[in-house]
């Protein structure tokens, strides 16, 4: 940057933001995108939009949300399917 150092609060965030992303399980990637695929097969007519949607029940607030949470909502998600 030009040498101006960033409000506290700003870094806070920053380091924050940076202490979860080295803490995320890069495993979760290949079982999170297994679970999408199974209920996407599930329900082919969908468009990925409507997928996410449907299966988070969060909307555009999913956003925020940690991957823990949306795998929990996948889970019960499945398990509703019947499969």
């Amino acid at each position: 940057m030009n040498g101006k150092k960033l409000p506290p609060e700003f870094e806070k965030v920053i380091e924050s933001e940076l202490a979860l992303a080295t803490r995320r399980d890069p495993d979760r990637i290949d079982r999170m995108i297994e679970k999408i695929l199974k209920i996407w097969k599930a329900n082919p007519d969908w468009r990925i939009g409507q997928l996410v949607v449907n299966m988070t029940q969060r909307g555009k607030q999913i956003f925020y949300v940690e991957d823990d949470v949306v795998e929990s909502e996948l889970d019960r998600y499945i398990a509703s399917m019947g499969t």
